[in-house]
């Protein structure tokens, strides 16, 4: 529940509610106490009129030294705690705004201001101030953050440690697989230059062979030709060997006819007193034996 309600009318004035009680002025008999040094130990509702929802709602604090605060409402806020820098002794001045739109546009509301009266201690905070317990707090919160910083820069170091190792592993695996697709273009490559030498041996070897074949064809041919060259030789042999028989059955009937002859020559010319012989020139003559 807040200390102080503070209830903004539509005629710009204020009405404070205390501890559930309405008053006129925050230090009025029964009123609350706000004491010097205090942080953020007031709370402090406020009620815009509804004809003000949506607007931009804020207020400006004004302390016994005249130095200023500001605390804007946003969404659905609509309560501040009152900070140590506007709980000097004397009287802050709370004045409450609404403003809408912009340039000419612009309204902007202002109430009618709250004085909170500040009860003095008689310490001077400003000299204490070095030897607080909010200071010393402030001190051990700052180391705190100070340590904490340091063990989240050393886990961050470490965590980017980590990530170099992982990142010079990976290097390390990025420059074998470029190594092996280097060993894999340089084979690739070979075998290129094989199946490039393959190929023209096996055109060389279809060329061979359609030489080759061609030659075939040729001889072919030519062994075609020579069959019928053979066959043509054979008919004529075949007719030559005819004709031979032929001759040779003439032949064989004129030798015995000439056997036959011969048998009487011989008779004849045993009768005969010559001798035949042949001249130097190998013609046949007869020399008379009855001569000698």
């Amino acid at each position: 529940m807040p200390n102080i309600t503070i209830t903004l009318l539509t005629n710009k004035r204020t009405r404070q509610t205390i501890d559930a009680l309405d008053v006129n002025v925050v230090a009025q008999a029964g009123g609350y106490n706000v004491v010097e040094g205090e942080n953020n130990a007031t709370e402090i509702q406020v009620n815009y009129p509804d004809a003000y929802t949506g607007q931009r709602r804020y207020v400006y604090m004004k302390n016994a030294k005249c130095e200023y605060d500001t605390y804007e409402f946003t969404g659905s806020t609509t309560s501040f705690k009152l900070p140590a820098s506007m709980t000097y002794a004397g009287n802050t001045i709370l004045v409450f705004y609404a403003s809408s739109g912009s340039g000419e546009n612009a309204v902007k509301t202002v109430w009618n201001p709250v004085i909170v009266p500040i009860t003095a201690t008689g310490i001077n905070y400003a000299k204490v101030a070095m030897a607080s317990v909010d200071v010393l707090d402030e001190y051990i919160r700052i180391a705190s953050e100070i340590s904490q910083a340091e063990t989240a820069r050393i886990a961050a170091e470490k965590a980017r440690a980590s990530a170099e190792t992982t990142r010079g592993e990976q290097e390390t695996v990025r420059q074998n697989n470029e190594l092996g697709r280097t060993r894999a273009e340089t084979s690739r490559a070979s075998a290129e230059t094989a199946r490039a030498s393959a190929e023209t041996a096996r055109i060389t070897a279809e060329n061979a062979r359609a030489s080759a074949e061609t030659a075939r064809i040729a001889a072919e041919k030519a062994r075609a030709s020579a069959e019928s060259l053979r066959a043509t030789a054979e008919a004529n042999r075949v007719a030559e060997y005819d004709a031979l028989i032929k001759d040779l059955e003439d032949a064989i009937v004129n030798i015995n006819a000439a056997a036959e002859n011969a048998d009487k020559v011989q008779e004849i010319y045993d009768q005969m007193q010559i001798t035949l012989t042949y001249d130097d020139e190998g013609y046949p003559c007869y020399v008379d034996t009855t001569e000698e």
